[in-house]
């Protein structure tokens, strides 16, 4: 068994390797040394976000919004940290650095597909406030790291955006495996290999490498944990939330997995209606 895991751990890096995978930014190790510590420095660790003028203002922008709706709006990142705590600040500095691991002027324009990522995680997290026992901030990062692996494909390779379109239209066909058919590798096997060496959350890498085995969410299956279920479950219907309130639910996605999803949360057609309209009210108020 362990000779078996190493092999798979050498092919995980040699995947890792030859798609350029962005290594964890020294952002985030030195914020999880400055909140690992046993009584945390608020000031310090605000300012060591604020050396950062973009992600600064991110943050900001963050806190005030619907998705924590704070009575007083913060004008700094030390006033973000203080209202909202370092478990929350951490997963939005992970999730602004994920953008920024994808900003230069070598890079891919990606900021329509980091909008509609912002989209799909402030869906997600909404909905995860309405389960009892799931953590919206989790919700929150999972939704903006569930597709990653599509940023380091377009990155990759030239044709992937072709191959994209192939994939998002086939009814028949698994997402994933049009991928490997064309490029020989999948996006959510980078997904999980980036989230996994960026110190996520075992519940948000395992969630990414089978968000579109749409099957795990079957009660008789029993591959992942309730928390990562929950998570891909929760991003597929804050997906279906993003593509009816911009008018492009033309992706056949959710017709494999509506279900699916339906089912794993107990939910009638019209409950999952209330919800998104509960999300679109949300996306107005932040337009």
């Amino acid at each position: 068994m362990r000779t078996e895991t190493s092999m798979l751990e050498a092919e995980a890096t040699r995947i890792a390797a030859s798609v350029g995978i962005p290594s964890k930014p020294e952002l985030l190790t030195r914020l999880s040394l400055e909140t690992s510590r046993l009584e945390p420095d608020f000031r310090r660790i605000a300012d060591l976000i604020a050396r950062d003028v973009g992600m600064s203002a991110a943050i900001v922008k963050t806190a005030n919004s619907s998705l924590f709706g704070l009575r007083t709006r913060v004008h700094s990142v030390q006033q973000a940290v203080n209202f909202l705590g370092l478990r929350t600040i951490t997963h939005l500095v992970t999730g602004l650095a994920l953008r920024a691991a994808f900003s230069g002027p070598d890079q891919p324009a990606l900021e329509r597909f980091w909008d509609v990522s912002a989209r799909v995680a402030m869906a997600t997290a909404h909905f995860a406030r309405r389960l009892p026992g799931m953590d919206r901030d989790e919700a929150y990062t999972y939704g903006l790291f569930q597709d990653c692996g599509i940023a380091v494909l377009l990155r990759r390779f030239p044709e992937y955006k072709q191959v994209l379109g192939i994939a998002n239209a086939a009814v028949e066909s698994k997402f994933t495996d049009i991928e490997t058919e064309h490029i020989g590798v999948d996006h959510a096997l980078i997904g999980y290999l980036l989230a996994r060496s960026w110190g996520l959350s075992e519940s948000v890498y395992e969630a990414i490498r089978m968000h579109h085995e749409f099957a795990v969410l079957d009660p008789d299956s029993h591959e992942l944990s309730t928390e990562a279920l929950n998570l891909i479950g929760a991003a597929l219907l804050g997906e279906r939330a993003y593509q009816l309130f911009a008018g492009k639910a033309r992706g056949v996605e959710w017709q494999k997995a509506g279900k699916y999803v339906l089912d794993h949360f107990g939910m009638a057609p019209e409950d999952c209606d209330a919800v998104i309209a509960d999300i679109h009210r949300a996306f107005t108020e932040t337009a």
